[in-house]
């Protein structure tokens, strides 16, 4: 990543998730956000950002109101600064099995904070539809893909997910817990 960042301003490393031995849950959360994390997004873990990209991006990095989801925020203003980011495939970070109920918990958490992600963006942005559509990862056209690539029940698992999430998305909307 360090030898990288000489040519890019930001590079990513590959998320591997690894699972708990005989825990179909885990596998499941797993291969559902291997999905997520072989998109051509700079989520974390696994960033790497050289200091003279701030300006490109309206001068932060992450933006200290949004509570969860900072990195898509980040993602977001990095495409729309067009600025070429290098998918390391030969760098690998080891996330640590998932629990399905802590990653469930954090799509409703992730879902607030898009929430707030769109209100903060807009004030600079000026777009808030765009901003929503673009914020969330995985899209209505990817359920097909996810079914093909991944399996009937990884399909069924980010179902689930994304409805949490656009809870946690109305519940921000409705009730403002972060202001």
């Amino acid at each position: 990543m360090y030898d990288a960042l000489n040519e890019y301003k930001i590079t990513r490393a590959k998320l591997v998730f690894k699972v708990y031995p005989r825990n179909i849950f885990s596998k499941i959360a797993a291969e559902a956000r291997d999905y997520v994390y072989n998109k051509p997004l700079v989520f974390t873990p696994g960033i790497g950002v050289r200091r003279d990209v701030l300006d490109e991006i309206y001068g932060f990095l992450f933006n200290e109101p949004v509570p969860w989801a900072v990195d898509a925020d980040l993602n977001y203003r990095i495409k729309q600064a067009n600025i070429p980011v290098a998918f390391l495939k030969d760098a690998y970070i080891y996330h640590s099995p998932l629990k399905i109920k802590r990653d469930l918990k954090a799509a409703f958490r992730i879902g607030m904070g898009v929430r707030v992600s769109v209100r903060e963006l807009s004030k600079i942005l000026m777009n808030p539809k765009k901003i929503k559509k673009n914020l969330k990862a995985v899209k209505k056209r990817d359920y097909f893909n996810i079914y093909k690539e991944k399996s009937l029940l990884i399909l069924i698992y980010q179902f689930i997910w994304d409805s949490l999430y656009y809870s946690g998305y109305y519940y921000q909307k409705l009730f403002k817990k972060y202001k």
